[in-house]
């Protein structure tokens, strides 16, 4: 206000910051659906694109994954136990037991964590583009991908911590 030099205690000015805040919305709506697209087209190119790092891998550039040694004889582990036959909540109950720390260093480990685990692609290298998406309109609320977006399979993005073939396994 101060830049623009209004004075917020008169009605025409107060129209003024209406309008301001209408435009200065639409700006980063469009910002957003640029931002929406651009992530869009480096899918469709088959370019990996993450914002966080599953348990097991860092992102120490910042876009690329990377093993985390530790954690990764724990993903390793995770999976050996479920194909001997121990439940999730079983694997979960063990990691408590012996304080294995989360991803993010706090809480504990709950069976739906492990069953995601079990299930995510990244461990075998491939990642699975667009699992969730963003509606198109304001307010923008995000949403697990039930076929109302596109998706995009892509192989060998990172390395792998486990097998094809164990993977598979545990898929069935």
């Amino acid at each position: 206000f101060e830049k623009e030099n209004i004075d917020t205690g008169t009605l025409t000015t107060e129209l003024m910051v209406s309008v301001s805040g209408s435009l200065a919305q639409q700006e980063s709506v469009s910002i957003s659906q640029n931002q929406r697209m651009s992530y869009q087209r480096r899918m469709e190119r088959g370019e990996f694109i993450t914002c966080t790092a599953p348990f097991g891998y860092r992102m120490p550039d910042g876009k690329n994954l990377a093993i985390e040694e530790t954690e990764a004889k724990v993903v390793q582990w995770i999976f050996q136990s479920y194909l001997d036959g121990h439940s999730t909540a079983r694997i979960a109950e063990e990691m408590n037991r012996k304080n294995i720390p989360t991803a993010w260093k706090r809480g504990i480990w709950h069976e739906q964590v492990i069953r995601k685990m079990l299930s995510n692609e990244k461990y075998i290298g491939d990642s699975l583009c667009q699992k969730t998406f963003t509606t198109n309109t304001f307010p923008f609320i995000r949403k697990m991908n039930h076929g109302e977006a596109d998706q995009y399979y892509i192989e060998n993005t990172h390395p792998a911590i486990i097998s094809r073939e164990t993977f598979e396994q545990v898929q069935s």
